[in-house]
């Protein structure tokens, strides 16, 4: 009797083979699913955002290189309260004359005669020529409410800020997001 070598079947192989190509082929078929997903996503959520994005662009490369100008309404009322110290020394200078147009009435007691009366007119012009100082030594307070009404231009050349050169880049970025034009 001779011996023979046991052989092996090959139909374990043969399935294994076909549990591989199974799981390749599901892999595939979910790795396209997923990329489906992706791409349905993309043209939901990001398509419809490039044309803004590219319009923030635009505007943000423009503010990078002109000068926006804002316009600020002040309505404001401010109070004022001092105290204000009045040190102050002021020489005043007179020249003028003073009428004197009077009667004056004098009684004289003469030993031999007794009691004289007599009126005596005066009619004269006293000239005034003095200089006086007046000193002026004062607190004033003061208490008043100064009403504010403007406009103020405000002028930001976003250029010139240390940011500047990074929103002309950013804007410049998302011009690239632009959809082609048809």
């Amino acid at each position: 009797m001779s011996q023979r070598a046991p052989t092996r079947s090959r139909a374990p192989y043969s399935c294994g083979l076909a549990v591989v190509a199974l799981v390749a082929f599901l892999s595939l078929a979910l790795n396209l699913l997923l990329l489906g997903g992706i791409w349905y996503a993309y043209r939901q959520v990001v398509e419809p955002l490039r044309r803004p994005a590219a319009d923030l662009g635009r505007a943000l490369r423009q503010a990078g290189s002109e000068p926006v100008t804002l316009t600020f309404p002040v309505s404001q009322s401010l109070p004022l309260r001092l105290d204000v110290p009045l040190d102050y020394t002021v020489d005043v200078r007179v020249d003028t004359e003073v009428p004197l147009d009077t009667t004056y009435h004098l009684e004289v007691e003469l030993p031999v005669v007794g009691i004289v009366a007599q009126d005596i007119p005066i009619h004269l012009d006293i000239p005034v020529h003095i200089t006086a100082p007046v000193v002026l030594d004062t607190t004033i307070p003061v208490a008043v409410s100064i009403p504010i009404s403007m406009t103020v231009p405000v002028v930001l050349d976003l250029g010139q800020l240390p940011a500047g050169a990074d929103l002309v880049r950013l804007g410049t970025v998302l011009e690239g997001w632009a959809p082609p034009n048809p």
